[in-house]
């Protein structure tokens, strides 16, 4: 395809963020990125931003306008956009604990041109609200997630068994409570300290070097019960070469996770059964290596990033926005 010249507003200017991620493979294809980085605190003086933002657009020749987490776009501003425009962003909205969030995402999504999201369940409400909404997560990136050699200063983080995020709702302390009964070696690395105190880039190339010293890493989702909604973890942990013993939601088969096969799974929030699956595979390491390479394989044959932008491209050309 042409190269583009691409506007991408979001948390572009955040090493590790998802929208990083994308815009490094736009660049690997050649396309011209300019970022645009776009606060995602409340109280930022949006307006000042937004009229930023329209500068630089104006100063511009851009094919594609992307847009992230941009909570302090009006439907007004949007409609101002005289390029085909696009929204791409990562998290649950649907369910989720704080309704500002929902809110700002509805009031914007109907007048993008096309909108990309990680809720593969929620396609037909979001139609219904007059959003022609895609399911895209964010893949694995090559440039992070991929088998690295052992080297010493990985020991730091060595332990039976990990959990890579916050423990910031009830359900996540539930089941980090449980694993902490047990009589193993249990870290939870808590993404966002990483992020404020480690060099750019380190928090996500930790995942590839915790491989080398950990055995199982576990995946649990703010929510677990919402159907096509799962966060990046296992496309990351599993693209980095972890093990994952992670909460089953409704649809990942459809990806290509398959229990016992190149992930484990544990169900409706059974933490006991989690602890069952987390004992027996540490005492079967020949089973749980042939299970990781597997899933391995499924996330760097699927899953990357140059797949999801695969998609996005595929869709824009479809829906004639490009």
């Amino acid at each position: 395809m042409d190269k583009l010249n691409i506007l991408y507003v979001g948390n572009t200017h955040v090493p590790h963020a998802s929208e990083n991620s994308v815009v490094r493979e736009l660049i690997r294809r050649g396309h011209n990125v300019v970022n645009f980085p776009y606060p995602t605190v409340a109280g930022t003086n949006f307006p000042l931003f937004n009229e930023n933002m329209f500068k630089v657009i104006n100063n511009g020749k851009f094919d594609l306008f992307i847009g992230s987490k941009c909570m302090g776009l009006k439907s007004y501003d949007i409609k101002q956009i005289k390029i085909p425009k696009v929204s791409w962003v990562f998290d649950l909205f649907q369910g989720y604990i704080t309704w500002k969030r929902r809110e700002w995402y509805a009031r914007q999504a109907p007048h993008w041109d096309c909108c990309f999201g990680a809720e593969g369940g929620q396609v037909d409400l979001y139609k219904d609200k007059g959003i022609n909404y895609h399911p895209l997560k964010c893949g694995a990136d090559p440039t992070w997630h991929k088998k690295i050699p052992y080297h010493k200063d990985h020991e730091i983080m060595r332990c039976d068994v990990s959990f890579l995020g916050g423990l910031y709702n009830q359900l996540r302390i539930n089941m980090a409570s449980r694993i902490n009964c047990m009589n193993i070696n249990f870290k939870n690395f808590v993404g966002y300290q990483v992020r404020s105190t480690m060099l750019p880039g380190v928090y996500m190339e930790q995942i590839s070097e915790l491989a080398t010293v950990g055995k199982i890493s576990i995946g649990c989702n703010y929510r677990n019960d919402i159907p096509g909604y799962w966060s990046k973890r296992p496309y990351e942990l599993m693209g980095g070469n972890n093990f994952m013993i992670q909460a089953h939601v409704d649809g990942m088969e459809d990806d290509g996770f398959k229990d016992k096969k190149n992930t484990v799974f544990f169900h409706k929030d059974n933490f006991d059964e989690m602890a069952k699956l987390i004992e027996y595979y540490l005492e079967n390491e020949e089973e749980r290596n042939k299970i990781k390479e597997a899933g391995y394989k499924l996330i760097h044959e699927k899953h990357m990033m140059e797949h999801r932008v695969d998609s996005f491209f595929a869709t824009l050309k479809k829906e004639n926005i490009i």
